[in-house]
C-alpha cells in the first residue's frame, strides 16, 4: 500500500509535466487550429467488377495490376466492390482456336451475368471484349488498361474507355542524360518478342533527334552472355543502359524478364534504367516508371465516372497520375550520382531519413519526456514484472497447445484420407463420416468436446488398412474368403498401431478402429461384442461409415438410391446396429443427407 502512494506522489506531478510536453509537440508538429468536421458519409453502394487479365497471372505486369485493383477497390470508403478475374493467358496461347475458345467460355459464364463494370487489361484482351461487346457486356462500362494499338475516338464505341500504354521514351532519356551528363552511349536492352519489337519501333522513332550526339544499340538480336559482356564492360561515365524486355534472346532461349533483370543489374558496372513498376528490383536504379496503382486508380476512377453519369473521356490521357520519378538511394548513392540533377517530385526509395537535423525540437521534447516519464515506467515495471512474466508465458503455452492441437487434426485428417485412397474411398468419405459421426453424437446427447474429439477420431477408422495389402483393397469385385479373411484384420491393426498411447484422443481412435465392425447382435467381428459392450463411439461410426459407403460408388458396386440405404438401417435396427441411435439418425435423416450431399466429389 505504501509503495503504491509513493508511485502515486511520483505520478500525479508527472501527469502536468507530460501534459506540457505534449502540447508542445502538438503545437510544433501542426500550430493552426482548425476544427476538423467529420461530414455525413452517404450510404455504400455494392459494385461487381469483372477483370478480364491478357496474360497469366504469372506474369509481373498482370500480377501488379491485379494486386493494384484489388488495393484500390478494399481502400474505397464509398463502395463495397465484388471482383471478378479472368486470365485468358494470350503471351502463351494466341491461335485462331484458342481465341475461338474464349470466346465461347467467357459468352457462356457471363452472358447472363449482371456485371457493373469491366476492367480489361492489354491488347488482346480487349479486342476479344470488343468482340463480344454487342452479346455479352452491352450496355456495361469498360475502362481498358495498357493499351498499345493506337486508337481515335471515333474508333471507340460509348461506355468505353482506354488508358494508352504510352511510354515516356524522351523523358526516361532525358533524365538519364541529366544524371549521367557524360555519357556517349545508348543501350538499350531489348527483345525479338512483339512487345519488345513494339519498343523497339517506337524508340526508333522517338530518339531519332539524338542520334547526332549518342550512339544508340539495340541487343534484339543479342544472346544473353552476349549482352551480359556488354553490361561487364560498361562505364558508369560513358554507358546508359535502360532495359526494356529481355524474355528472349537470338538463341531462342527464354528468360523470365524480371529476373533477368535482377541478374543483369547486378553485374553492370553502369547504372540499369526501367520503365515498370513491377522491373524495380535489386540493383536497378530507376526511372520513369509506370506504377500499376496508378492505372488501377485511373480505372476504378473512371468507372465511377459512368456509374454517376458523368462524361467519360473516351482516351485518358493524364500520364502525370500514372508515371512517376523513382529510384532507388542506395544504388544512387553507389553510382555517386548527384541529387541536384533530379525533379523535384522524384521519389528516392530507401533513403535514410534525418530525423534529428529536421525535428531537432520536438526530438529533444520527447527525449525529455521519455526520460522523466521512465522513472515511473521502470518502477511499474519492477513491481508487474513477474505477473507480466507469468501471463506472457501462460499465452504462450495456451498458442503452443492450441497450435499443437490443430496439427494434431490435420495430420488425422490426412492420414486417413490418404489410408482411405488406398481403397475406393476418396478423401470426402472421411470428412461425411466425420461431419455425420459428430452431427449423430450431438443428436444423441454426448457432450460437445467428446463430440468433436469423435469427429478427429472418425477419420481414423480405417487405420489398419495401411496394413492390407493395395491387391486386395483395390479389388473390383468380391473377395474371396480368404481375401476377407485378411481385409478382417485391420480392425485389429488400427487398434495394436495405437492401443500404448497415454492421449485420450489416441485411445478413442483405438477403440473405434477396433470395434467398429462389431454388431449390436454381437455377430460382427473381431471380438463379437454385443449391445452396449460396444462403445458408444464404435456405434456412431459404425453407422456413419456404412450409411456414407452404400450411398457412394466404389470398384466394386454401384451407389445406393438414398431410400435403399434408409430401408437397409431401418431394417438392421437392433442387429447390426444400435436401435437407439438407428432411430436418431432417421428421425434426422435429412440432415445427414444433406451433409452426405456437401463433400460429393465421388457421387
Amino acid at each position: 500500500m505504501n509503495r503504491i502512494k509513493f508511485v502515486l506522489l511520483i505520478f500525479l506531478p508527472l501527469i502536468f509535466i507530460i501534459s506540457f510536453m505534449y502540447i508542445s509537440i502538438t503545437e510544433e508538429m501542426n500550430r493552426e487550429n482548425t476544427v476538423h468536421l467529420i461530414p455525413l458519409q452517404p450510404p455504400i453502394e455494392k459494385r461487381t467488377i469483372l477483370v478480364i487479365h491478357s496474360y497469366d497471372e504469372g506474369f509481373a505486369w498482370t500480377a501488379g495490376l491485379q494486386e493494384s485493383i484489388t488495393k484500390v477497390t478494399q481502400e474505397s470508403d464509398t463502395h463495397e466492390y465484388q471482383i471478378e478475374t479472368e486470365y485468358l493467358d494470350t503471351k502463351q496461347f494466341h491461335t485462331e482456336e484458342y481465341m475461338d475458345i474464349l470466346v465461347q467460355e467467357l459468352t457462356y459464364k457471363y452472358q447472363d451475368t449482371p456485371m457493373d463494370g469491366i476492367i480489361v487489361t492489354d491488347d488482346i484482351g480487349f479486342e476479344l471484349v470488343m468482340e463480344l461487346n454487342e452479346d455479352v457486356f452491352k450496355d456495361i462500362p469498360i475502362v481498358a488498361i495498357g493499351i498499345n494499338k493506337v486508337y481515335s475516338e471515333a474508333q471507340i464505341e460509348d461506355g468505353i474507355s482506354i488508358i494508352p500504354e504510352v511510354i515516356p521514351y524522351i523523358d526516361n532519356l532525358e533524365q538519364a542524360i541529366a544524371l549521367q551528363p557524360n555519357a556517349e552511349n545508348v543501350h538499350l536492352i531489348i527483345d525479338s518478342t512483339p512487345t519488345g519489337q513494339y519498343n523497339k519501333h517506337q524508340m526508333l522513332e522517338a530518339y531519332k533527334t539524338y542520334e547526332d550526339r549518342y550512339n544508340f544499340y539495340y541487343y534484339d538480336n543479342a544472346s544473353l552472355d552476349e549482352v551480359e559482356v556488354v553490361l561487364k564492360n560498361s562505364d558508369p561515365d560513358d554507358d546508359i543502359i535502360l532495359y526494356i524486355i529481355f524474355a528472349v534472346d537470338s538463341q531462342e532461349v527464354r528468360f523470365n524478364p524480371t529476373k533477368t533483370l535482377s541478374s543483369l543489374a547486378s553485374i553492370s558496372n553502369a547504372p540499369i534504367y526501367a520503365i515498370y513498376e513491377y522491373q524495380f528490383v535489386s540493383n536497378v536504379l530507376g526511372g520513369y516508371m509506370s506504377s500499376t496503382y496508378s492505372f488501377a486508380l485511373e480505372a476504378i476512377n473512371a468507372l465511377q465516372g459512368y456509374w454517376q453519369c458523368k462524361k467519360v473521356p473516351k482516351i485518358l490521357h493524364d500520364y502525370d497520375n500514372v508515371f512517376n520519378y523513382v529510384y532507388d538511394y542506395p544504388v544512387f548513392e553507389r553510382y555517386k550520382l548527384d541529387k541536384n540533377n533530379l525533379p523535384n517530385d522524384a521519389i528516392l526509395l530507401n533513403e535514410p531519413p534525418d530525423y534529428f537535423l529536421e525535428n531537432r525540437d520536438l526530438v529533444r521534447n520527447f527525449l525529455m519526456t521519455v526520460l522523466t516519464f521512465s522513472f515511473v515506467v521502470i518502477y511499474l515495471l519492477f513491481i508487474y514484472r513477474r505477473q507480466l512474466n507469468m501471463d506472457r508465458q501462460r499465452k504462450e503455452l495456451l498458442e503452443m497447445s492450441d497450435e499443437l492441437l490443430d496439427t494434431q487434426k490435420e495430420i488425422i485428417y490426412r492420414l486417413g484420407s490418404i489410408i482411405e485412397q488406398r481403397s475406393s474411398a476418396t478423401s470426402a468419405h472421411v470428412k461425411r463420416v466425420a461431419e455425420i459421426s459428430y452431427l449423430l453424437a450431438v443428436r444423441a446427447g454426448v457432450g460437445e468436446q467428446d463430440a468433436k474429439n469423435l469427429k478427429v477420431a472418425s477419420a481414423l477408422h480405417d487405420l489398419g488398412k495401411i496394413g492390407i495389402p493395395e491387391s486386395i483393397l483395390s479389388k473390383p469385385g468380391t473377395l474371396t474368403q480368404e481375401e476377407f479373411t485378411v481385409v478382417k484384420t485391420h480392425t485389429q491393426i488400427g487398434y495394436d498401431l495405437l492401443k500404448d498411447s497415454k492421449r485420450e484422443l489416441f485411445k478413442m481412435i483405438a477403440s473405434i478402429a477396433l470395434q467398429h465392425h462389431e454388431r449390436w447382435d454381437g455377430r460382427g467381428y473381431p471380438n463379437g461384442l454385443q449391445g452396449e459392450a460396444i462403445d458408444l463411439p464404435s456405434r456412431i461410426v459404425a453407422i456413419a461409415d456404412v450409411f456414407d459407403a452404400l450411398c457412394s460408388k466404389r470398384v466394386y458396386k454401384e451407389a445406393w438410391d438414398i431410400d435403399e440405404v434408409l430401408e437397409y438401417l431401418e431394417e438392421q435396427k437392433g442387429k447390426q446396429f444400435d436401435p437407439y441411435l438407428i432411430r436418431i439418425f432417421l428421425d434426422y435423416r435429412q440432415e445427414f443427407i444433406d451433409i452426405r450431399y456437401s463433400y460429393d466429389e465421388d457421387l
